[in-house]
């Protein structure tokens, strides 16, 4: 028998170990699915700490702004002595619109990873073997098609592998670095909307309050569960306590580490959800062109 009969042979097993299910059952026998699911949880905890944080920012911002509004002139002449809040509030609406940002990317991750999960090895592993197959009996065009047939196929393995090895990073990064940093921050934003709040005298015409940060488990959706009651309280405000304290500088002092914190989250959420992805798949470009430059 012939290395190309042998060759040919082996691949077609290949293929068809793929198509019938056997290769993605032998796949769920090794450890490997379970870094899967450790990576969709993480995704879910950055989503669902992605909503607490928009929520507390909202809410703030809403806060911020009722303040910027407020006029306290007498007659013809307009007074807003609460537009010295203007470059914080800006701040937080940029942070909300960075989370709204953060929160797309972990939504496409997921989305790809259950994709990628029920489409790699069953339908996109044997399109790969193809070239491979053909290869040796392509005669001039042998090299061509190996060549192509290992891009493809670097390219399946890579792509299944991908986003979980960017999960798990983000995972570790984060709990080793970044959690407390983000406890802190969130918990000062909270407590200055809290403070906030109680200072302008405003009561909740519904009580929709900002949900404890927990993470859920993903069930029956491509998408992890973001708390249905992750949106801003309406406030009504106390008008007369919200004139005093606009024309006071009580409101700046509550406000005053609200900067520092706003961008240690931004800087949070930039890392995890777009700058970590990014180095992650220059990296597997990387290790593509050298694997491919080793084994042509």
């Amino acid at each position: 028998m012939s290395s190309q009969i042998k060759k040919s042979a082996v691949i077609i097993a290949l293929i068809l170990i793929c198509l019938s299910g056997l290769f993605e059952t032998l796949w769920q026998l090794t450890p490997l699915p379970s870094y899967e699911k450790n990576a969709t949880a993480y995704l879910a905890d950055v989503r669902e700490r992605a909503a607490y944080a928009y929520a507390a920012a909202r809410t703030l911002n809403a806060t911020i702004s009722l303040l910027e509004s407020v006029d306290t002139g007498i007659g013809l002449v307009s007074i807003q002595p609460g537009q010295v809040l203007e470059p914080i509030n800006d701040m937080i609406e940029q942070f909300s619109d960075l989370v709204l940002i953060a929160l797309a990317s972990v939504g496409v991750q997921e989305i790809l990873m259950a994709i990628l999960g029920d489409i790699s090895w069953t339908y996109l592993l044997p399109l790969a073997l193809l070239p491979l197959l053909i290869a040796p009996w392509a005669g001039p065009f042998q090299t061509r098609l190996n060549r192509i047939g290992s891009i493809i196929l670097i390219t399946v393995i890579a792509t299944r592998l991908l986003i979980p090895a960017i999960a798990l990073g983000g995972h570790m990064i984060t709990e080793n670095y970044l959690k407390p940093d983000y406890k802190q921050a969130i918990a000062d934003v909270e407590t200055v909307r809290e403070e906030t709040n109680d200072a302008i005298g405003a009561r909740s015409k519904v009580s929709q309050p900002i949900p404890p940060l927990t993470t859920t488990a993903q069930k029956n959706s491509v998408f992890s569960k973001t708390p249905d009651d992750a949106a801003s309280s309406l406030l009504i405000p106390n008008w007369d306590t919200v004139k005093g304290l606009a024309d006071s500088e009580k409101i700046l002092a509550l406000l005053n580490n609200i900067p520092s914190r706003i961008i240690t989250l931004i800087t949070i959420f930039t890392f995890e959800t777009l700058a970590l992805p990014i180095l992650m798949v220059l990296l597997f470009f990387w290790l593509a062109r050298i694997v491919l430059r080793t084994y042509p």
